[in-house]
């Protein structure tokens, strides 16, 4: 037994018309001419910079360029001592940790080597905990270093496209990473930026405003939501989940999408669905008990929602079975949206 019910639906198209005020981007100080660059190549240019875009993260430091090869020496960018040691097959491949007494932490990565002593220390770890992969902290007194001092060789190692030093300098306390350019670390750069486009995301799970909910959506469309009221039945019975009754091939058709704008008033929108030429449900958008705003804001609090996501609401009067080789079709302001067949 299958059951059907018509949904108006809207789908979240992001299209960001927000004014963007200027803010202040740096709210501390920092110390400046403290730390120098890990290498010695010059011009130092980065093939990666801070805050960059990457598939599943923004970058978190500075990739040094180092002329496509590897074997140049590393250098402390000042005094301290080496804090923690990591190796790993991808990520950073070798890398370690120098901690200041200023209150910050440098990071090297993608290295081929370490010093004698560092390497000595690996091995041992390596041998005793029988793991090529070893991540592991040191007491101050065990690998000072001085500013200048050669503290590693620059690689290729774990997950890098090409040779480069990874640099990053973190706030010792919360490990916050911090932009080197902040620290008089700079990188000539004469191109000014080109903003192509922009988005904006939810990062920290705040729900959606309902105030602003109204310009994250601007398409509208039908759809049709079957449910498998036999499965449907028999999970309620024994006490499971309903998906595999709302979630199968087929069970969602939907029509084309028309913008928003198209209509004079999207709370007083008109649709209908016809089975075998008979009107079977009908209803107007101002019948919804809550708004699409009040509904994307609600959605929100609970589910992250990105572009492209869809929200089916309003389920007008006239819920019942169809069957096969029925037709079905929608229609919203007198346009027919769907038309299919029952198979």
């Amino acid at each position: 037994m299958v059951k059907k019910r018509i949904i108006i639906f809207c789908i979240l198209l992001i299209s960001i018309y927000t004014n963007l005020s200027a803010q202040t981007i740096q709210s501390r100080a920092y110390p400046q001419n403290y730390f120098r660059y890990p290498l010695d190549l010059l011009p130092h240019t980065t093939a990666g910079s801070f805050g960059e875009l990457r598939p599943a993260h923004f970058h978190s430091g500075l990739d040094f360029k180092t002329n496509q090869r590897i074997g140049y020496p590393v250098y402390a960018v000042n005094d301290g001592y080496i804090s923690r040691v990591r190796v790993q097959y991808g990520g950073f491949g070798r890398a370690i940790y120098i901690t200041h007494p200023n209150g910050y932490t440098t990071v090297y990565g993608h290295l081929s080597a370490f010093t004698p002593a560092v390497a000595a220390l690996v091995k041992a770890y390596q041998y005793e905990h029988q793991t090529f992969e070893a991540d592991f902290k040191l007491q101050p007194t065990q690998v000072p270093v001085c500013k200048d001092d050669v503290v590693a060789i620059s690689g290729n190692a774990g997950a890098s496209a090409g040779p480069h030093v990874h640099f990053e300098i973190r706030d010792t306390q919360t490990e916050e990473t911090i932009n080197p350019q902040l620290f008089g670390l700079t990188i000539p750069d004469q191109v000014p930026p080109t903003i192509t486009s922009i988005g904006i995301y939810h990062l920290n799970g705040n729900p959606f405003s309902e105030k602003f909910a109204a310009g994250y959506y601007d398409e509208i469309g039908l759809g049709v939501d079957f449910t498998a009221r036999d499965i449907q039945s028999k999970h309620k019975e024994k006490g499971l989940p309903w998906e595999l009754a709302k979630a199968f091939d087929g069970s969602a058709p939907i029509s084309a999408f028309v913008s928003k704008a198209k209509f004079a008033d999207i709370y007083n929108i008109n649709f209908k669905l016809d089975i075998n030429g008979e009107t079977r449900q009908q209803g107007n958008t101002s019948n919804l008990l809550f708004s699409f705003e009040s509904i994307i804001a609600f959605v929100s609090r609970y589910i992250t929602l990105k572009k492209g996501d869809l929200i089916f609401t309003g389920t007008p009067a006239g819920v019942g079975k169809v069957a096969v080789g029925d037709r079905l079709e929608g229609y919203m302001e007198g346009e027919k949206m769907l038309d299919f067949q029952v198979k």
